[in-house]
């Protein structure tokens, strides 16, 4: 029996941005995966290029033009598609534009423009297609952020600010959304060859600055990504939430994640071993702790296990040696002094 969890047969998907550049290869790619696709493009005449080209390859399509920034036109291309290809289960924010140019003479409106498309623009569309899929209760939404939005760039302050905040829009919508059954997540890619992609090739030391830090040591090709976008858009992805260890709460829009910086309250220390003395004490007095700083107190010495003990041999043992009180490390003062094994209880340990 073939594997189908990742056929997208049925499914109706809009790509912004699918005009050209990642957007283009992605509406390709969705269409090859059995989806009906819109193309939506601020360029009408690419969008229905492409639309026109699944169409010759058996798929079926749809060009739309589309100014993402303006929330009428964004409503426009909601209902086009959904009255020509039915409920949309997808969407893919792939509109973006970018310039390079140094920060302290950065253009305002340049740098206006760039958050409106990139930012606003991917906004406006998840809120428009995610009302359709809230009602259903079913959808998934793949945005197209950056590298660029979690580290840090020269040249590209805007581009830079506007795919961090897709990514934060991103981890909002996936929690606020997941209990209805709606998926959001996003892909990064860095470098790829597209016509942004090139901007780099006009400054050889950047080009060659940015590939050192590609392990492949090349730019990346459009197709390279449509095998985790279909995933991602697939039945495959049941849930986009992982539990948390602690509390139980859904963690939502993250398909794998580190532990290593998850905090796990610490062990309560073991209760005393034998009889009394300070050890005792001491032993209560640091189970009495508060440990919600996620400090664990070290391990106190062990007590005595037979006789002659206590607090009498301890202070025989070494006579000329004065209390050293320890200071608490909450900032208190008062700390029970450390205790000391006497002559006898040494010897039988």
């Amino acid at each position: 029996m073939p594997y189908s969890g990742f056929d997208l047969g049925g499914r109706v998907v809009i790509v912004t941005g699918g005009g050209g550049g990642l957007g283009a290869e992605m509406a390709r790619g969705v269409a090859s995966a059995g989806a009906a696709v819109a193309v939506a493009d601020l360029a009408a005449e690419r969008a229905a290029a492409v639309a026109a080209e699944i169409a010759a390859a058996g798929g079926r399509s749809l060009g739309v033009p589309v100014d993402v920034v303006d929330p009428a036109a964004v409503a426009r291309m909601v209902d086009d598609v959904s009255r020509t290809l039915g409920p949309i289960d997808g969407l893919v924010n792939a509109a973006g534009i970018t310039r390079r140019a140094p920060a302290a003479e950065f253009p305002l409106e340049d740098w206006q423009r760039i958050l409106a498309v990139n930012l606003t623009g991917t906004f406006l569309c998840c809120q428009a297609v995610g009302r359709g899929m809230l009602a259903r209760r079913r959808g998934k939404i793949v945005n197209i952020a950056s590298i660029a939005g979690r580290i840090g760039l020269p040249g590209t302050i805007a581009y830079s600010a506007s795919k961090g905040g897709v990514v934060m829009v991103t981890r909002g919508l996936a929690v606020e959304w997941a209990s209805y059954d709606v998926q959001v997540n996003a892909i990064a890619p860095s470098w790829f060859q597209t016509s942004m992609g090139k901007l780099i090739e006009r400054e050889s030391e950047y080009r060659d600055r940015a590939l050192r830090r590609v392990p492949a040591g090349r730019l990346g090709q459009p197709e390279e990504l449509v095998g985790a976008l279909v995933f991602l858009l697939s039945r495959r992805l049941a849930h986009g939430h992982r539990p948390h260890p602690r509390r139980g709460r859904r963690d939502p829009g993250r398909l794998a994640r580190s532990t290593k910086d998850e905090h796990q309250p610490p062990a309560p220390p073991s209760p005393p071993v034998g009889g009394g003395g300070l050890g005792g004490r001491r032993e209560v007095w640091r189970r009495g702790r508060s440990t919600k700083d996620g400090h664990q107190p070290p391990a106190p010495p062990s007590p005595p296990v037979g006789g002659g003990g206590g607090a009498g041999g301890g202070r025989r043992e070494v006579p000329n040696e004065p209390h050293r009180h320890r200071p608490r490390r909450d900032g208190l003062r008062g700390a029970p002094p450390r205790p000391r094994l006497g002559a006898a209880s040494r010897h039988r340990l």
